[in-house]
């Protein structure tokens, strides 16, 4: 059970790869077009986290909430790379990635 303490809860979709991402880097990321959600959230806010049967890879996967986060008090924008649609496409081919790449998620939390 999640206990929300006044916080709003909000459904974050994305391919199975980028939650895989967000918990090896130890934070998650919206694309620039989710700016102003991204501005919106506060402290204690909760995200679902909603995989899709989407993956860049030959991943098979059944969409559905793979995880959920408790927005902190520290929100950044970062510069450097870490999902794999923010590579090059010659790094991305050369790991297995079969679909093109999509925006990159600049701003981020932890």
């Amino acid at each position: 059970m999640i206990n929300i303490d006044h916080g709003r809860v909000y459904k974050v979709t994305a391919n199975p790869e980028n939650f895989i991402t967000a918990i090896s880097c130890g934070y998650w990321g919206l694309n620039e077009s989710l700016e102003g959600m991204w501005e919106k959230l506060e402290e204690n806010d909760v995200l679902l986290f909603h995989a899709t049967s989407n993956s860049s890879f030959k991943l098979k996967i059944s969409p559905g909430i793979v995880g959920w986060a408790r927005v902190g008090s520290y929100k950044s924008i970062k510069e450097e790379p870490n999902w794999i649609q923010e590579f090059p496409l010659d790094i991305q081919e050369s790991v297995g990635v079969e679909k093109p790449p999509r925006e990159d998620a600049r701003y981020y939390t932890d």
